[in-house]
């Protein structure tokens, strides 16, 4: 019988379990938001003293630290509450591998997702591109989080490893971002210096990033716009990096990428592409 309603009841536990995980998801946003981690991660602390310190209502934080607590999150005992050791290395600001800014990336993006049916209905995005909009802030978390999850991930590390660029001697990381993986390239390779190319709003934030983790000091930065035709300054490269772009462009943009990156690339030089590509039936 125990088999019976088990083999029942998985369809069900699936469906239920996907249409509540944006209530999942959102926990663990708000309390990014709150910085709940961080404020737990060296002392245990109760409800009331939390909220005391966050001007929150202590009775509905207490709801809050609850539901994370079964969530895995937090550790309770005799109502206090604690970091676990996934929060102390992913959640807590001094974690190793802290994903603090992509999450809160990733939760700005709560209302543009609640309007996903008007864009289905409408065929076109809501709202417009990140790096166009007026809020710093939120760059800023985009582009801390792309370096944060390149680092948590492994992405950026395995990478350089393997790939070897042992003699090559310049690297173009078309729209780089954080400069998270040029940095990298270049920790592997002694003779390597890296150029990234991204827009003047976002350079004002990859060059604080380099700031604090370029260690070689090898990796230099270059304002421009990708999606524009015509070529870069410093041209010819050794390398060429395209990395998670492409798959946010139409065809026609990315076909001008890729004109720019051939363009930037001696003959036989080496063009990198890192993206997410789905199955040929798109599913």
């Amino acid at each position: 019988r125990r088999g019976f309603m088990n083999r029942t009841a998985e369809p069900y536990i699936k469906v239920h379990e996907l249409v509540n995980a944006f209530a999942s998801s959102r926990l663990l946003q708000v309390a990014m938001s709150l910085d709940l981690f961080t404020r737990l991660a060296n002392q245990d602390k109760t409800a009331a003293q939390l909220a005391t310190l966050l001007d929150v209502d202590a009775h509905a934080l207490e709801l809050l630290l609850d539901a994370l607590t079964a969530q895995g999150f937090l550790q309770k005992h005799n109502g206090r509450y604690y970091d676990t050791p996934t929060s102390q290395t992913y959640l807590a600001h001094e974690g190793p591998k802290y994903l603090g800014h992509f999450i809160r990336h990733m939760g700005r993006q709560w209302d543009h997702w609640g309007k996903l049916e008007t864009a289905v209905r409408r065929g076109r995005p809501i709202g417009k591109r990140l790096e166009a909009s007026d809020n710093r802030e939120a760059l800023e978390d985009y582009i801390r989080g792309s370096h944060e999850l390149a680092l948590a991930s492994g992405e950026a590390r395995y990478m350089s490893k393997a790939i070897p660029l042992r003699k090559c001697r310049k690297l173009l990381d078309l729209g780089g971002g954080p400069g998270t993986y040029a940095s990298m390239f270049c920790r592997a390779n002694r003779n390597l210096q890296a150029v990234v190319f991204d827009l003047p709003a976002t350079l004002k934030i990859t060059r604080k990033i380099l700031k604090e983790f370029d260690t070689t000091k090898r990796v230099s930065t270059l304002s421009g716009d990708y999606r524009e035709k015509g070529k870069v300054r410093g041209a010819p490269f050794d390398v060429v990096l395209i990395s998670n772009i492409l798959q946010y462009e139409n065809a026609a943009t990315g076909a001008t990428i890729l004109k720019k990156a051939h363009d930037a690339l001696k003959p036989g030089g080496l063009l990198i592409m890192k993206e997410h590509i789905v199955s040929a039936d798109h599913t």
